[in-house]
This record gives C-alpha cells, structure tokens and sequence, in this order.
C-alpha cells in the first residue's frame, strides 16, 4: 500500500473485511493527496492514511471496514483510480457509508461532487463521514449524497 505513495497517479485498494458486504454497518476508508514535486512519496497521504486506520481501529466497528481506497493524484489529472474502485463498490453494494479523513480531497473538485451526485442517483443515496466527526461522536455525515 505504501509504495503507491510514492508515485504521482499511484493509487491503491485494499479489501479487508470482505464478509461484511453489504451490511449496513459496512464502510469504506478514502484517501487522497498529490506527490509534491521532489518529493519521495505523499507524506499528507501517508499520514491521513495512518490516521484513518487508527481512528477506525480503536473505535468499535473496525470489523466493518470493507476497503482501504488511496489515490495520489497528477495535478489536474482526475482519473483518481482508487475512487474510481470506490465508486464501483458503492455501486455493487458492498457499503453505503464512505469515510473521509479530509473532506477537501472530495469536495475540492466540482467534477468529483458532479460524480458523487449522479452515484447517489444511482445507488438512491450514500454518505460520506468525516473523520473528525466519526471520531468525536459515531456515525455523524458530512452529508447525505
């Protein structure tokens, strides 16, 4: 997983909890940040990625966590593979809740709200978790999508 942080484009998906599908309590993790130019490997992702899968462990429902989605994304290059694959899970029903350790990674980009709008469409709706909140009282959406 790490060494995807080392490349502008890398990207990463991880499968964890696979029996927990589809269940209502089920979620996913997303992370996403841009390689700074002669840097060795995205160090904000690095540690959004640490810091959601710490907040997620020491709270109750670490069981729950279906996917780890990563991307570290080319300047204006929106292909974001690992959202892609988010995207497409949310789609095929493997959760309905997603958490964001930083909410600008997905509300920074008006293409990327367009495609959570026309998912929610498509799947009659999803949310998306801030960290923070999530840490400090459960289950609190950023939104309803």
């Amino acid at each position: 997983m790490l060494s995807d942080l080392m490349r502008a484009g890398g990207y990463s998906v991880n499968y964890i909890n696979t029996r927990s599908r589809g269940l209502p309590a089920a979620f996913g993790l997303y992370v996403c940040d841009k390689l700074q130019e002669g840097a060795a490997y995205s160090r904000q992702a690095k540690r959004h990625l640490y810091r959601g899968l710490c907040v997620v462990q020491n709270n109750p429902g670490w069981d729950n966590l279906v996917g780890v989605y990563v991307d570290v994304s080319e300047g204006k290059n929106r292909s974001r593979a690992g959202f892609q694959q988010l995207k497409a899970d949310v789609r095929a029903g493997f959760f309905r809740r997603v958490l964001v350790v930083n909410p600008r990674d997905v509300f920074g980009d008006l293409l990327v709200c367009q495609e959570l709008d026309a998912l929610s469409r498509d799947v009659e709706g999803f949310e998306l978790v801030d960290l923070k909140e999530y840490r400090l009282s459960g289950w609190q959406s950023v939104c309803h999508v």
